[in-house]
């Protein structure tokens, strides 16, 4: 089912992120009469016309900023991998859960929520791509996946209690383009690459533009359901490695990379969980057949967006040097042997 029905007021939680920074100024260019965003941060950047409010989701009954709003742009969440499980749980699924609270008592008409393709796992039996009506299911431990997918649960069982309110999901690919900063970026397109030896991941990512665009599409008409979005295709594991031949780390067997990044992960000094490695040695690549029936289409290449996120990640890589990536690295030279330490720090 679609419908014509545009939005006139809207309300961002997480309105200060990568995403929601893009989205702001995107939704107030086309026209939209209000924009309420929500965040624990202010704006790098304030639109005019555009309210913004410090707050808190899990904490703050929200229900006071909604009077008047007719759809919720959900993306408040966290996104890369933390030591407390907890909190992430806390931001990711009771924030959701709260939003949700405050969007029935205030009769909000459509709620859009971002989500991520990580949901559906990283599995060697997965088809090359997987269409919206795969099952999810994200590997044990990624905590970003697992609760992604438990995000969606609460979303769809609150909808068969609310047939009138219009709930669509974007499961969108890792999210780059300049200004990304997170895990997904440092992995799939920084300048400490890790590499697992004879494994490789396709690589598959979508311009945070073409996200803002689907984004701006679901809330100007009602498209309920899910979609996948992402650039169109893929690159083989060795078309990105020629195409971003910068920083990439020697490769270096799957249990030595397991060890290590495990140690330095239970040590709190690193930004890799061990529960990612599925994701950098198997398929989790999505078609957008469905979106793109509805006229979106992606501005961007994959290979386009890699460049851009690894020259902006550049300066970031001569200020820090995250501990598991360091680690990483040594394990590399004790295992390739000849590839000094030296060389891998200085580049």
């Amino acid at each position: 089912m679609t419908t014509s029905s545009a939005a006139h007021s809207v309300a961002i939680t997480g309105a200060a992120g990568f995403v929601g920074s893009h989205l702001v100024p995107a939704l107030s260019g086309a026209g939209i009469e209000r924009i309420v965003g929500l965040d624990v941060r202010d704006p790098t950047r304030a639109a005019p016309g555009v309210e913004h409010h410090l707050v808190d989701v899990t904490s703050r009954d929200i229900a006071v900023w909604l009077s008047g709003v007719d759809t919720i742009v959900h993306l408040a969440a966290i996104v890369d991998p933390v030591p407390d499980e907890s909190l992430m749980a806390r931001a990711n699924v009771e924030g959701t859960r709260r939003m949700l609270e405050a969007a029935a008592r205030t009769g909000v008409r459509k709620i859009v929520r971002v989500s991520t393709a990580a949901a559906y796992g990283a599995w060697a039996s997965n088809p090359v791509p997987l269409t919206e009506d795969a099952p999810l299911r994200p590997n044990p431990g990624f905590a970003p996946a697992i609760y992604a997918a438990e995000a969606e649960r609460l979303l769809f069982e609150w909808q068969r209690e609310h047939p009138d309110v219009c709930v669509t999901v974007l499961r969108a690919a890792p999210v780059l383009g300049a200004g990304a900063e997170h895990l997904w970026a440092r992995v799939l397109a920084g300048w400490r690459r890790p590499r697992i030896r004879g494994e490789g991941a396709p690589v598959q990512v979508v311009h945070v533009e073409d996200l803002v665009n689907a984004l701006a599409l679901v809330v100007q008409a009602d498209h309920p359901g899910v979609f996948d979005v992402a650039a169109p295709g893929w690159l083989g594991v060795d078309d990105a490695r020629t195409l971003l031949r910068r920083g990439v780390l020697p490769a270096i067997p799957v249990e030595v990379m397991r060890r290590v990044i495990a140690r330095s992960w239970q040590a709190g000094v690193g930004d890799m969980p061990p529960a990612i490695l599925p994701y950098l040695m198997h398929p989790w690549i999505v078609a957008t057949d469905r979106l793109e029936a509805f006229g979106w289409r992606a501005a961007h290449t994959n290979e386009e967006t890699l460049l851009e996120t690894h020259d902006a990640l550049a300066h970031v890589a001569s200020l820090s040097r995250p501990a598991v990536v360091a680690a990483v690295g040594t394990a590399a030279v004790g295992v390739a042997g000849g590839i000094a330490l030296r060389r891998i720090l200085r580049d």
